[in-house]
């Protein structure tokens, strides 16, 4: 009887040793490395323009206007190559910039210089997003003012006011008291949309033109 317990006894042991030794060994898995570098996108070739600009490139020699007319002053030549930003168009294909010299008198577009769009140039950028302006006509004298100014109905500061232009409007002058202490505008020829005529004190005058000079005496 014992050598029956014995050998049973031998027997499990020997099947939990068997048993043991079939069992599979685990293998660790091993996890691909994350791959932290950011996505790959498609990257336009070519200079990009900066949303808003528009910029004018000469591509012959070119000639630059003080105002937006062939007829007007030339202010330069330039280059092939010369670039410049522009700030506003007209609608017939002009285009301004402000040079960047001193203009302590001129106020708005009196401040820009002009090229001709259908010169040898090339237009980048968000052209056709810039501000469209009415600009002044070659041969005119007008009136800039430098703050708001009242147009009178007559040359009398006791006169009614029929009108008022503010910094960056502008307007025709037609002629001058003899005394040339009163000034007649034209409010049509401007880009104020205003209309008729009327009269501003010499105080208020701030003129711009080829022909300022030469502003006829007329009689109210």
């Amino acid at each position: 009887m014992t050598r029956i317990k014995l050998l049973f006894a031998l027997t499990c042991l020997l099947l939990v040793s068997l048993a043991c030794a079939l069992t599979p060994t685990a293998t660790p898995t091993t996890l691909p490395p994350t791959d932290t570098s950011p996505p790959v996108t498609d990257t336009p070739s070519g200079p990009t323009a900066t949303p808003g600009e528009c910029t004018i490139t000469a591509n012959s020699s070119l000639t630059i206007y003080n105002r937006p007319s062939k007829s007007a002053q030339e202010f330069s030549t330039q280059g092939a190559g010369f670039s410049i930003q522009v700030t506003a168009r007209t609608a017939d294909g002009w285009y301004g910039f402000d040079p960047g010299v001193a203009q302590a008198a001129n106020t708005g577009v009196f401040r820009l210089r002009w090229i001709d769009s259908s010169d040898d140039v090339t237009l980048s950028g968000d052209c056709t997003g810039q501000p469209v302006v009415v600009g002044p006509q070659p041969t005119i004298c007008y009136e800039m003012p430098m703050g708001t100014v009242d147009v009178h109905d007559s040359p009398d500061a006791s006169s009614a006011v029929t009108a008022s232009l503010h910094t960056d409007d502008y307007a025709a002058i037609l002629g001058k008291t003899s005394a040339e202490d009163w000034f007649e505008l034209d409010l049509a020829q401007g880009n104020s949309g205003l209309s008729g005529t009327g009269w501003i004190g010499s105080a208020d005058l701030n003129m711009n033109g080829p022909t300022c000079d030469s502003i006829p005496v007329v009689t109210p």
